[in-house]
Formats: C-alpha cells, structure tokens, sequence
C-alpha cells in the first residue's frame, strides 16, 4: 500500500520550511540553514518503534552522518542539506523509517513557493538509497528542482513510501568505497557484489552521498556501474562516480538495481 506524509522544510539561502500531514502524537517543524539539521518534538506511544536512526549495512563509505532522531511510529524526512544549484536546485533529502516494518520505494516530491504562496518550481526525486529501508534505518535522495528558484523560496515536500520489501527493486552491496586519485576530477570508485538469490539487470545504480567533516548531509550525485550488463548472483562490478566541483570531504554509497 502506498503511504504518504508531508513535510516542508526550509534550507540555506533558499528557505524550507517543514509541515507534515495531521497526525496525532506527532509535531514536527524543520528550519535548514547552511546543511542544519532539522528538529522535531515527538509524543508517542509506541514505544515497540525505533527512535535511533542506523545507516544500512549494504552502503559503505568514509562518512559517519549525523542523524536525527526518528519519529516513532512514521515514515519521516528527517533531514535536509543545503540546497544548490545555479540553473536549477538540488536539495538533499534524508528520509527515516521510524516504524517496525519494511518499506521501499521512498520517493519526495513537491513545490517551491514563494513569500506570497505564488508555486515558482516543482520538483521531485531521482530515487533513495537504500531501496529497501529495514525499521530504524535512514534512507538517502534528494530532490530536484529543474529551474532555477528564487532565494527565500519555501519548499513543500511530500514523503511517500510503499509497505514491505520491493519484489522488483533490490539492495546492492557495496563493498568498496574510496575517493579517487585525480584531484582534478573528485570522483568516489569502488565495487558492488550481488549478494542476493537472482540476477539484477542493468543499469546498476549507485549513488553517492556526501557529507561535511561534521557529519551534515550536504550533496548527492547519481551514478551507476561500469560496463552497462546485468550482475549475475555473486558477480562483482566497478564503478567510478564523479561528484563535480563539490566538496566532499566525507561520504557514503549506495546501490540497487531491478532483479526484471
């Protein structure tokens, strides 16, 4: 069953701000500024939910992120970096599973508004990692906005979800991940192993995420593994993703792909 939940957030230079969708038990409010992270005032009963946000085991990396407490018993964003951008915004996203169940398919998505409510952009995301978020775990994306928006501009994104694992979209193991030797051209490479019981099918996404020295989320670049062919069960692939002109001092990857 798809779920959903929304949430406004206010980031860097570009004002987010945060709301999410009545619920009873639950108030939450976010204001970003320069990679900030959000706050949230929570009362709950469940106390059987997970309140400690992990990263998954299937991503690797050199980052150690800081994350904010979940909201127990919801499917929440829970952080957002600085936006950025010079002809349109990218805006990291970090979404945590704070039920007891699997989900998958974590998708955000949303408008910018202006000081008046005028709609100046629409946006949404080009997936999270991992694909499959066990309970307590947080999931990686962004959002992005394909033209430019104005600064001060609010944005009003919607978190929705699908319940329980994917049966088409699979986690990926990264089993390496380091910067790159050129420093003219920041890249993050390493390797992937298919894990799982069944063939996953090409393209191999992996997607890196990046983080300053104190653990803020700040950036994200997609990217996928080298040789465009499926990763037969226990195969191993290479990837090399370059991240641009972003610092990216820390960070972490992730991977999935469709097993059809």
């Amino acid at each position: 069953m798809k779920r959903s939940s929304l949430v406004v957030l206010t980031v860097a230079g570009l004002t987010l701000a945060a709301c999410s969708s009545p619920k009873v038990g639950v108030n939450q409010t976010a204001t970003t500024g320069a990679g900030s992270q959000t706050t949230s005032t929570t009362k709950t009963t469940a106390a059987a939910n997970p309140t400690v946000g992990t990263v998954s085991s299937y991503m690797t990396g050199t980052a150690h992120p800081t994350i904010p407490a979940l909201v127990p018993g919801k499917v929440a964003i829970i952080e957002t970096g600085p936006a950025s951008g010079t002809s349109g915004a990218t805006v990291p996203v970090m979404v945590g599973n704070g039920t007891n169940g699997t989900i998958s398919n974590v998708e955000v998505a949303g408008p910018a508004v202006d000081s008046t409510g005028k709609i100046v952009g629409s946006g949404d995301s080009q997936g999270f990692e991992p694909s499959n978020l066990a309970p307590g775990q947080v999931s990686f994306g962004y959002a992005y906005f394909s033209s430019a928006v104005p600064a001060g501009a609010t944005f009003q994104l919607k978190v929705t979800y699908e319940e329980g694992a994917s049966s088409t979209s699979q986690n990926v193991q990264v089993t390496q991940a380091n910067a790159g030797s050129d420093p003219n051209l920041p890249a993050v490479v390493g390797a992937v192993t298919n894990t799982g019981k069944v063939t996953l099918k090409s393209p191999i996404d992996v997607n890196v995420y990046c983080f300053d020295a104190g653990g803020g989320f700040v950036d994200a670049t997609i990217g996928y593994t080298d040789g465009n062919a499926d990763l037969p069960t226990g195969a191993v692939a290479s990837y090399s993703v370059n991240t641009g002109l972003t610092a990216c001092p820390t960070f972490l990857v992730g991977s999935s792909a469709y097993s059809f």
